[in-house]
């Protein structure tokens, strides 16, 4: 049997043979998981924190758009405070209920920004500092 074969045979699970798996509650997960991170910022005296790992994009915000890829060359970014509203970067694909606005994004790496990287640094210093400004957190 190939593994591919095991998994959809659920050979290697019993759970699955004992009870049924709830449904899961999207909403309920994504308020546990933006809840933890805030309560993580407010922990650490952190006004705010960029996001751009696929993984903690995953985990923060269900995003799942191109993962590799954003793993490698990074083009998406959140902006999340503690408190405040949640600002997406580049967001492709449908609306996520966690963010509150979308707006443009910088380059983040060569691959986007190639000799302009010096430019795209400074704007993405000033949209930290805008977004600083906003949630009140200039210090």
């Amino acid at each position: 049997m190939t593994p591919d074969e095991l998994v959809l045979a659920d050979t290697w699970s019993e759970l699955a043979r004992t009870r049924e798996m709830p449904p899961i509650d999207h909403d309920r997960m994504r308020k546990y998981r933006s809840g933890r991170l805030q309560a993580e910022l407010e922990r650490l005296d952190a006004d705010m924190v960029l996001i751009h790992n696929p993984v903690s994009l995953r985990y923060g915000f269900d995003y799942r758009t191109y993962q590799l890829f954003q793993s490698r060359t990074p083009q998406v970014y959140v902006f999340l405070a503690q408190d405040g509203p949640t600002i997406g970067h580049a967001l492709l694909g449908d609306g996520y209920a966690d963010i509150d606005e979308v707006r443009e994004p910088r380059a983040l790496c060569y691959f986007d920004g190639g000799e302009i990287m010096d430019e795209a640094s400074d704007k993405l210093a000033d949209d930290v500092v805008r977004y600083l400004d906003e949630i009140g957190a200039t210090r």
